[in-house]
C-alpha cells in the first residue's frame, strides 16, 4: 500500500529506495537527513549528513545541516571545522555565516561572532533593482 501524500514513512522508504539505486549521490543521502531531522530522530540524520559529507565535502548547504545538527549536540568543535570549511568554500553562504557566528559566540570569541553575523546580513539582504 502507498502511503498518503505527506507522510514520512513513504518519503523515507522512497530515499532508502534511492539511496539504494544510487549510493553516491549525496543529495539523496541529505533528503534522508532531512526527513530524519524533521521527525526528531538526530541519530539518523548525522548518519545521513555525514555520509552525504563523505561524497561532497563542498556542499556549504550540506556542511551547514551537519554543522548545525552538531551544534544541537554541543559538538561546537566540529560544527567549527565543518562551518569554517563551508564558507571557505563559498564565502558568500548566509546561513553558513550566521551558524559560524553562533559557533564563535559559543566560544566566546564575540569580534568574530559579529563579524559573521554582519557577513551573513549583508548577503541575506535582497538585491535592490536600480533603474
Amino acid at each position: 500500500a502507498r502511503f498518503g501524500l505527506g507522510d514520512p514513512r513513504g518519503a523515507i522508504e522512497d530515499y532508502s529506495r534511492a539511496i539504494e539505486r544510487y549510493p553516491e549521490s549525496a543529495i539523496c543521502f541529505v533528503r534522508l537527513g532531512d526527513i530524519y531531522r524533521r521527525r526528531s530522530m538526530p541519530d539518523d540524520a548525522r548518519a545521513m549528513y555525514e555520509r552525504a559529507v563523505e561524497l561532497d565535502s563542498n556542499d556549504p548547504a550540506t556542511l551547514a545541516q551537519l554543522a548545525d545538527l552538531y551544534m544541537s549536540e554541543g559538538r561546537v568543535k566540529g560544527a567549527l571545522r565543518l562551518l569554517e570549511h563551508a564558507v571557505q568554500v563559498d564565502p558568500e553562504h548566509a546561513e553558513a555565516n550566521m551558524l559560524l557566528g553562533n559557533v564563535y559566540m559559543k566560544l566566546g570569541k564575540s569580534k568574530q561572532a559579529a563579524q559573521q553575523y554582519e557577513r551573513s546580513a549583508a548577503l541575506s539582504k535582497p538585491m535592490s533593482v536600480v533603474g
